[in-house]
């Protein structure tokens, strides 16, 4: 897989997408904690992400060595502040789409670091015969809703009661989804 290394100025900060490496694995780990505490909007609640620096690590591997997964970072000044995994399958009726996740965390909102990691990953797709990406999100995620429609990703359906939270109450999502 080409490594990605993509530097940019940000607000007079030094923003750098850079494929994970294991190297990454502890400070990863770290900001999905970090991350999944700062919002509703995520499938995991605060504290759910139970995994080892060598379990982290063993993914991490997996991914550089997989043609149809990738994993961006998004760092500023070297601080790890976002991640963008892509991921694809290697059934045969399913291997020409993948789905997309992206986390930033919420001292960065809003500066265009999210815009930036998905067209990197989005980039990545199309070099790589990809033909459509997929993400499912909160219906109250306006944010990231007119983050993915500004990138040409549509709504393509509604899943009902899709996200119980921890107060009983439901959540519906979209899923979306991009052609190449």
């Amino acid at each position: 897989m080409a490594k990605r290394n993509i530097e940019y100025e940000l607000n007079n900060e030094k923003l750098v997408i850079r494929n994970a490496s294991e190297s990454d694995a502890e400070e990863l780990i770290k900001l999905i904690d970090q991350i999944d505490s700062e919002t509703i909007f995520l499938t995991r609640e605060p504290g759910e992400f139970n995994i080892s620096v060598e379990e982290e690590i063993k993914l991490i591997r997996k991914w550089e060595n997989s043609k149809n997964d990738l994993v961006l970072l998004a760092e500023v000044d070297g601080k790890i502040v976002g991640s963008c995994g892509v991921h694809g399958n290697t059934k045969k009726r399913l291997s020409h789409k993948v789905d997309i996740g992206i986390s930033i965390e919420k001292e960065y909102w809003g500066i265009g670091i999210g815009k930036k990691l998905l067209r990197e990953a989005i980039n990545w797709c199309g070099e790589n015969n990809i033909e459509k990406a997929c993400l499912c999100v909160d219906v109250e995620n306006k944010r990231a809703i007119n983050l993915y429609k500004s990138l040409g990703f549509v709504i393509e359906g509604e899943l009902k009661n899709d996200i119980k939270l921890v107060d009983g109450s439901y959540r519906d999502a979209y899923i979306m989804g991009l052609f190449l």
